[in-house]
């Protein structure tokens, strides 16, 4: 699986280290600026990673909420029907333009010191309606309907319409 991994510079630190950890598991990432190729325009460089994902791992704070770049790579993944899993690294109240792209996308709280439910990421993002093409075999292994991980998800209070909290 290919993730891209969306974020504010100010969480590069933590960004960096989930990548680090798909990565050890097997998975690739696209994590800016690091993927970014000598001498090529950046937002190119931003589109193509989307593009080429198989899902996006949000990591949400204060920050990536307020970025205008992290908002114009959730809106390319939403248009690309690219799924999308929060990851909330910190209590944030979302902005309206990120609430409409992200009102009915799953949410994982981070816990502290540890990554370890980010390897459900192709489990979770087959799960979902959405399903990825390139991870249906691996996840017939992990998943036996699309209900799997009812009993794991809570509603994420919305005032339009609910999403999901792991």
């Amino acid at each position: 699986m290919y993730i891209f991994i969306s974020h504010s510079s100010t969480d590069a630190k933590t960004a960096q280290d989930l990548c680090a950890y798909i990565e050890e598991n097997g998975n690739d990432c696209f994590l800016a600026p690091r993927d970014i190729r000598p001498g090529c325009e950046y937002a190119a460089e931003i589109i193509e990673g989307v593009d080429r994902s198989d899902a996006v791992l949000l990591v949400l704070s204060n920050a990536s909420n307020q970025s205008p770049h992290v908002l114009r790579e959730v809106e390319r993944a939403v248009t690309r029907s690219i799924p999308i899993l929060v990851y909330k690294i910190e209590d944030v109240e979302l902005t309206k333009s990120m609430e409409y792209f992200l009102m009915t996308h799953q949410w994982m709280n981070s816990k502290k010191n540890s990554y370890a439910d980010i390897l459900d990421l192709p489990r979770s993002f087959v799960c979902l309606p959405l399903s990825l093409a390139t991870s249906i075999s691996h996840a017939q292994a992990h998943c036996s309907s699309s209900h799997v991980l009812q009993d794991q998800l809570m509603p994420f209070p919305s005032a339009r319409k609910p999403s999901w909290l792991i």
